[in-house]
């Protein structure tokens, strides 16, 4: 209805300008303009006349259909949207974002309002920047503005400010420096291995991942910990792919087992707790078919919703280990 009455109005325009514009040309074309002591020297008739009427309204016309996708979109009410996160971890004085991923309709608007239950735990922004601000729990609702019954909530949990994170890079470096990684690894080729010091647990306290490439692209993966200063190996792997890590579940994508010729994938997910990569869950897909697993059993899922667990993965930035 609102989209109706927009475009019934900006016919409107159209017609009262065309109207005021036919009256203002019937001014402006007398049929001689005199120069020169009263001497004709040009005469505008109706043909110019009819053609500047013309040039109007094709104007006019090209504004209307360049101004009517935005009325429709801006009168299109949003009827659900998604967005980058469901869940925020932060430190205090730590920042993140929340946004808009997608919209339905898709052309219905993308802009939202923002209100956290409790700013002396975290406050957000008008254009979404969520700021940790001290250790607790909150909520930060997200509502469409043109559609206030529409809306979605992100819990929000904010930790103790660490300052060790350097303190942490500096040990792993030194352990690096020692070789004392070689205990560890039997009789793995240590020329062909690459390390990178990472936080895997959103806890500022980085970890230390080595993987060795010889079998590439076959990967063993060693995922040391910290425990009060001492160096503890919480897990190793073997597998097809390099580790990566989903930002969405705080955790690492340990290496698949992939079979190329049965078409069977699998990709489990681990999560660093009390100083080992516990297993959480599993998106396989055999023959066509996508699954979900975890310790309560498996089920049968989409192959979109198999997909969307790739969401915010990325891949680890690798440095070679010199010997």
């Amino acid at each position: 209805m609102t989209s109706y009455l927009l475009a019934e109005l900006t016919i409107f325009i159209v017609e009262q300008s065309i109207d005021k514009f036919k009256k203002y040309s019937e001014i402006i074309a007398i049929e001689d303009i005199t120069f020169c002591g009263g001497k004709s020297m040009y005469k505008i008739n109706k043909k110019f006349r009819l053609l500047t009427s013309v040039m109007l309204v094709t104007g006019l016309l090209s504004l209307v259909m360049l101004v009517q996708p935005n009325i429709i979109k801006a009168s299109m009410k949003t009827k659900k949207f998604i967005l980058n996160k469901a869940k925020l971890t932060l430190h205090a004085g730590e920042k993140a974002v929340i946004k808009v991923k997608k919209v339905m309709p898709k052309n219905a608007s993308k802009s939202v309002i923002y209100k956290s239950s409790d700013k002396k735990v975290a406050f957000v922004t008008k254009k979404g920047v969520v700021m940790g601000k001290s250790k607790g729990n909150t909520k930060i609702t997200v509502i469409s503005k043109n559609n206030k019954n529409i809306k979605k909530i992100v819990s929000v949990t904010v930790k103790k400010n660490v300052t060790n994170v350097n303190k942490t890079t500096s040990i792993w470096k030194k352990f690096l420096s020692s070789k004392k990684y070689s205990d560890f690894m039997g009789s793995w080729d240590k020329k062909s291995l690459e390390y990178v010091i990472t936080d895997l647990n959103a806890d500022k306290v980085p970890e230390l991942l080595i993987q060795s490439n010889a079998d590439a692209p076959f990967y063993n993966t060693w995922t040391f910990v910290l425990d009060k200063k001492k160096v503890i190996l919480a897990d190793e792997t073997y597998g097809y792919g390099s580790y990566r890590y989903s930002e969405r579940y705080n955790a690492v994508l340990v290496s698949p087992e992939f079979k190329p010729f049965s078409g069977t994938t699998s990709l489990p997910f681990y999560k660093l707790k009390n100083n080992r990569l516990k297993y959480i869950f599993q998106v396989d897909q055999d023959m066509g078919q996508s699954f979900y697993i975890d310790n309560d059993g498996r089920k049968n899922i989409s192959d979109d919703e198999r997909l969307s667990y790739y969401d915010n993965v990325t891949g680890f930035d690798w440095k070679r280990l010199l010997q």
